[in-house]
């Protein structure tokens, strides 16, 4: 009997957080600076997001394409893939993001979670997440800035099998928005599936 097998990768997000001059540090927010770093303590944004509510906080799926973020807690459904538990608790009881690169989806199908809308501004702004990349097959992980309803080249960009760990991200958005100063604008974090390497088993 022959059996095939699809081997896949998922990837997954968590700890999203927007920021002025800032970068986390050992789980920590601490300033960024030359000289001795300080811990500082900020207050939470309309932007932040650990999807502990079960939810995606402030930010919406792209509704212009069926396949979406799921948020889940736990394993993913696929196994080889994914985190076991989230980086926020690092337990299996908080919840994060990801797309399910298993069937019904195929190659390049794209999950897409928008924020609300930010200023561009002369200020020093971060956008800070965590994020797992797990699997054989794993594609790409994309960060966009979205102008007047458009995706230019993207901010941040991750491809492949990063190993079975939650990884850091960290963006500088001064001057790499191309908007005007008081402007709108929106980020997008984007997932995209990859192709499955199939094989017989006897």
């Amino acid at each position: 009997m022959c059996v095939v097998k699809r081997t896949l990768g998922n990837i997954s997000i968590d700890n999203i957080v927007f920021s002025p001059n800032v970068a986390y540090l050992t789980g920590k927010l601490t300033t960024t600076s030359s000289g001795p770093i300080t811990s500082t303590t900020y207050p939470p944004t309309i932007y932040d997001c650990d999807f502990e509510c079960n939810c995606t906080c402030n930010w919406k799926h792209d509704d212009t394409t069926k396949f979406q973020w799921i948020v889940t807690k736990g394993s993913t459904l696929t196994s080889g893939t994914g985190p076991d538990s989230d980086h926020t608790t690092g337990s299996r009881l908080g919840f994060f993001i990801y797309i399910e690169t298993s069937t019904p989806a195929k190659f390049n199908d794209t999950a897409r979670l928008i924020s609300p809308d930010l200023i561009v501004t002369n200020d020093e702004q971060c956008f800070q997440f965590y994020y797992h990349m797990f699997g054989s097959y794993v594609y790409r992980l994309n960060v966009y800035a979205r102008i007047n309803g458009n995706l230019g080249k993207a901010l941040w960009q991750k491809e492949g099998n990063q190993g079975n760990q939650w990884l850091f991200g960290r963006i500088s958005l001064r001057g790499n928005i191309e908007q005007t100063i008081g402007q709108p604008y929106q980020l997008v974090v984007e997932g995209i599936v990859g192709k499955s390497i199939q094989g017989d088993i006897s």
